[in-house]
């Protein structure tokens, strides 16, 4: 079983290194690396360097494309966004927001420069973290979605012969969700030819509200597929971690074997309650339970030293990661 987690922030290779063999230690034997585009352009040798420390170390290494051009998810700025405002979706209130329109043309020439640039490293999977259409929160349910621009209008109208609506109907949600798995099946199939394993991580969620794949299913129309993840971030969603861990685990080891590949769950790491640190080994011990291949935990050191992201009590909570995983 493949057991690890991500890693970002940090870019100093010695402290890598050394950070690496603690985990090592700990029992972990993978490891995610954020691939944001402020480290395509400012830190891409870098990243070839951490990805081949920690194959030298045995790790199984992740590559992601971790918030790039805001299609996939990740607490990163986009520098495309910024040189290319054309390329922004158009939201149900008509106004513009910084991610990427899926239907640009232009969105899919810088992804594969992203693509080049990941599979040029020595990373074993490109992890495609989260693809999604803009909404405006996980959280909770806000009413404002994209997109609305023109290509999407007129993709709309291309395959269901009458305008793009103005609420969302069953004609949008579909509509949305195989214009994801086409870009995503091409993009698989790119990352195939370099060697490259692909991982698609979806968000775990069945509301058409909101801008992933809501009908996991769609996913089986995608090839080259080694590995189905999703991240059910029960703190997150205030939910029960045995109830919404258990579903969406039981969900996705159904689906990967439908489509005979791996299956992988993420594990809440990260803005941990303080006095709740138990329920991480809860959803683990759960996890291991179940038929699956990969347990994956976002992320290193429970969230330290990202404020936004850190854990009440980190340390507390990474110890208790770190115990679960050998128990």
């Amino acid at each position: 079983m493949l057991v690890g987690c991500s890693y970002f922030g940090c870019r100093y290779l010695e402290h890598f290194s050394e950070e690496l063999t603690k985990m090592k230690d700990s029992g972990f034997n993978a490891i995610l690396i954020t691939f944001s585009e402020n480290d395509y352009f400012f830190y891409k040798k870098t990243i070839y360097k951490m990805c081949e420390i920690a194959k030298k170390k045995k790790f199984t290494v992740y590559i992601d494309p971790w918030a790039v051009l805001g299609i996939f998810g990740g607490e990163e700025f986009s520098k495309w966004l910024l040189d290319y405002p054309e390329i922004w979706q158009i939201t149900n209130e008509n106004k513009r927001t910084p991610n990427a329109c899926i239907n640009h043309p232009l969105t899919k020439e810088l992804l594969l420069k992203w693509l080049a640039a990941a599979t040029a490293s020595a990373a074993d999977y490109i992890f495609w973290d989260e693809p999604h259409f803009y909404f405006k929160n996980f959280q909770e349910i806000t009413g404002v979605w994209g997109c609305r621009c023109e290509y999407c209008q007129k993709a709309f109208k291309s395959r269901f012969n009458y305008d793009l609506p103005q609420t969302i109907n069953d004609d949008f949600v579909n509509f949305r969700s195989e214009v994801i798995v086409e870009l995503l099946n091409y993009l698989c199939k790119v990352a195939s030819t370099y060697n490259k394993k692909n991982n698609i991580c979806l968000l775990p969620t069945e509301d058409t509200t909101l801008g992933g794949l809501a009908n996991w299913d769609y996913v089986k129309k995608i090839q080259n597929v080694d590995m189905l993840s999703t991240d059910p971030y029960w703190q997150r969603k205030n939910k029960d971690v045995f109830e919404y861990v258990g579903y969406y685990a039981d969900k996705l080891i159904k689906l990967a074997k439908e489509m005979n590949c791996q299956s992988e769950v993420w594990v809440q790491a990260y803005k941990i309650i303080a006095g709740r640190e138990k329920e991480v080994g809860d959803a683990v011990k759960l996890l291991k339970s179940k038929d699956i291949q990969s347990i994956m935990f976002w992320s290193y050191k429970a969230g330290y030293p990202m404020s936004e992201l850190e854990s009440d009590d980190y340390k507390k909570t990474w110890k208790c990661i770190c115990r679960s995983i050998k128990k």
